[in-house]
């Protein structure tokens, strides 16, 4: 069993309250979706001064985690509406069921594949035993155990097994249910930006796509789209950049990245670079934030 230092840490910063000065519709989104933003999307936020601008970054926010633009859905933000509508029901537990230790794990990685519940677990110096209940995630590799201590129905993540950091991220990403490796390869990408030549480099690994060969050539084409943010101020740029490639297989071969450069100008000061990836049939959809400084 692993500690939870970790683990707490990473729970922790999502109980936090909602600013009292946020408009209605603000604070209601903020409520649930703190969960799976980044310290880099709270730091924004933050600093948003009216309805307005953090209504523009909402629907970004969801727009950004979309999995598939094509369809009227967006299936990642019906999915955790609908996990956090379950936590609310299930888990509540005298309070708010999102809140709750349960009620986050099942927002994070969804229904568990098992459960068992069990009288097994003696508490120091006591000789009366405290409910158990162990969730396993196949998937992901990952159990959980929660205590009920006080016997009072309030179950508490007590250890866990497993690599829980990842599944944390992914689901920050916008990844729910993203387990297998060309799914994480997506995650794998970097970002250059040259401030004296006023250009960014975004870098793929060649594994990570699936090429179309014509006429004797392996071709591609993605889409990025940067949403720009000067750190500590609420001004945004939105950039939209294509990049296309058309290599012989053999070269293609002999290179682990590619590396497509633009032109692309970013004021003085630290910035955060929020940056999608995108190409249909060939990466699907990835991001990453990158901080970059003056």
């Amino acid at each position: 069993m692993i500690s939870l230092g970790l683990l707490v840490l990473a729970l922790g910063g999502c109980s936090s309250t909602p600013a009292a000065d946020l408009d209605p519709d603000s604070r209601t989104f903020l409520e649930t979706s703190r969960l799976i933003m980044s310290g880099e999307e709270k730091e924004i936020f933050r600093h948003l001064p009216d309805p307005a601008s953090r209504r523009e970054f909402i629907q970004e926010f969801w727009d950004k985690r979309d999995p598939d633009p094509d369809t009227p859905e967006n299936e990642f933000q019906t999915e955790f509406l609908d996990r956090v509508d379950y936590a609310r029901k299930h888990f509540g537990e005298g309070g708010r069921g999102w809140n709750s230790d349960r009620g986050r794990i099942y927002i994070y990685l969804g229904p568990p594949d098992k459960t068992e519940e069990f009288q097994a677990v003696k508490l120091s110096g006591e000789e009366r035993q405290r409910p158990v209940l162990w969730w396993f995630y196949y998937r992901y590799n990952l159990g959980f155990q929660f205590i009920d201590r006080y016997e009072n129905g309030k179950y508490i993540l007590d250890s866990y097994e497993g690599e829980f950091t990842l599944a944390l991220k992914q689901a920050e990403l916008g990844y729910f249910g993203r387990t297998s490796e060309d799914n994480l390869r997506f995650q794998d990408f970097e970002f250059r930006y040259d401030r004296t030549a006023r250009q960014g480099t975004i870098s793929l690994p060649v594994k990570s796509f699936r090429f179309k060969a014509e006429d004797g050539l392996l071709k591609a084409e993605l889409d990025f789209t940067l949403f720009i943010y000067e750190v500590g101020r609420p001004a945004r740029e939105k950039v939209a950049r294509r990049g296309s490639l058309a290599r012989p297989e053999e070269e293609m071969a002999r290179l682990k990245r590619l590396d497509f450069v633009f032109p692309l100008d970013i004021g003085p000061g630290n910035h955060y670079v929020d940056i999608v990836v995108s190409s249909s049939g060939v990466l699907n959809k990835t991001r990453k934030i990158f901080k970059v400084k003056s």
